[in-house]
């Protein structure tokens, strides 16, 4: 080769050298996958909170993380529970609620995602039931794929 060429191919180097180093190679992903690390519940005011009272028998059994208690003198009673993911920013933040005891003195209808939150709206017709008190048992879990988040539910209604 020619001393001219060998030249320009050296400038050339030491430039691409220089380039590289100043602005740097990264690989950059445009649309990451942030996945579900954990869900949030929101409960309606008209529950009581008896969470503090699982047992370790309900724990082992039914993997419950939430134990609610609403009191009604009404033939007909409605509730909300909504769920949102953590963290804020995942990919797919609509949570799938699973009933583990269906049964006809109940009804749970699940909204689509407004916002950052999926919402089941429970309706128990308390004229279906002769006990004092019935239960209902639900999951709430993610839908992105990781099925290590999962809160398991227990709602009680007692009449009077």
């Amino acid at each position: 080769m020619k001393k001219p060429v060998l030249i320009i191919i050296s400038i050339i180097y030491i430039i691409a050298i220089a380039v590289v180093g100043f602005l740097g190679i990264s690989a950059r992903v445009f649309n990451p996958q942030i996945f579900v690390e954990g869900i949030q519940l929101t409960f309606d005011p008209k529950l009581e909170d008896k969470s503090n009272t699982i047992n370790a028998v309900e724990k082992e059994q039914y993997k419950l993380d939430y134990k609610y208690l609403i009191k009604t003198s009404e033939t007909v009673v409605s509730f909300y529970v909504s769920a949102a993911v953590l963290p804020n920013n995942a990919t797919n933040k609509k949570c799938a609620f699973a009933a583990q005891n269906t049964a006809e003195y109940y009804t749970m209808e699940v909204s689509d995602l407004k916002g950052d939150y999926t919402t089941a709206t429970f309706t128990v017709d308390t004229t279906k039931y002769t006990e004092k008190t019935k239960t209902i048992y639900f999951s709430v879990e993610s839908t992105d794929g990781n099925k290590d988040v999962v809160k398991h539910v227990m709602i009680f209604i007692q009449k009077g």
